[in-house]
């Protein structure tokens, strides 16, 4: 009899347990797995046609916008992949809010600086990676901060600068090196830049200096606006 209880008994409390194992979460309260709740996983950023994710875009709303307001540029606002990618890259490390703040804090109109470079040339530097002979462009954009009621339609003001340069990556597509042909330097810093490329560097030399058709121009922008306006649209919206 005594054993008959004892079955008895052993029988209700693992039915107990059971039940109490397997009841349902009232409502709101997280599934619980392992003694711990599962985290909420983010979203993937959405992606444009050629699967470069996109960050999300800052509304505008008629508020004037401030120099540090405006993202660095990447390569991905122009669609730029592979080695033209690192390249755009390389040249934006050089000028930007963050590399180049004495750029803003002299000036209280400049709003943006947009790189550009049109490949000459290249090269196997003596470290073993690849010297990019170049016409390398940045564009100083002025007051675009108060001129965006239309994206497609910007209010600014700009200065382009440019000149013969050299961008040295590495196998990685990390700028090593860069040397820029300065003002008041004689012709020996053209063939300093060129390197090996001694035909290229005499074309730099004659009046007309390299002439850029045929070349590789990053990103494929043949102006300013060329340059602002897919930045504006990769980053912004109204």
């Amino acid at each position: 009899m005594k054993r008959m209880i004892l079955a008895l008994l052993i029988v209700l409390l693992t039915l107990s347990c059971t039940a109490c194992g397997s009841r349902n979460p009232p409502p709101g309260e997280p599934s619980v797995s392992d003694g711990t709740a599962e985290p909420n996983v983010p979203e993937n950023p959405p992606e444009d046609e050629d699967g470069l994710s996109q960050p999300e875009k800052i509304p505008l709303d008629g508020q004037t916008v401030s120099y540090n307001q405006f993202p660095i540029p990447e390569a991905a606002a122009y669609g730029l992949t592979g080695e033209e990618a690192r390249l755009y890259e390389a040249a934006v490390s050089l000028f930007n809010r963050e590399s180049c703040p004495e750029y803003f804090a002299s000036d209280e109109h400049l709003s943006l600086i947009l790189p550009g470079v049109v490949l000459y040339g290249q090269y196997e530097a003596e470290d073993g990676g690849t010297a990019y002979v170049v016409g390398f462009e940045r564009c100083f954009i002025y007051d675009l901060g108060s001129g965006l009621e239309d994206i497609s339609s910007p209010a600014y003001t700009s200065d382009c600068l440019g000149g013969l340069a050299l961008l040295t990556l590495d196998e990685n597509g990390i700028l090593t090196a860069f040397d820029e042909y300065g003002d008041g330097e004689d012709e020996s810093a053209v063939y300093r830049i060129c390197g090996p490329l001694t035909e290229l560097a005499e074309e730099a030399l004659q009046p007309g200096g390299v002439q850029e058709e045929g070349k590789t121009r990053i990103p494929d922008a043949e102006d300013v606006e060329g340059l602002l306006l897919p930045y504006l649209n990769y980053y912004f919206e109204n």
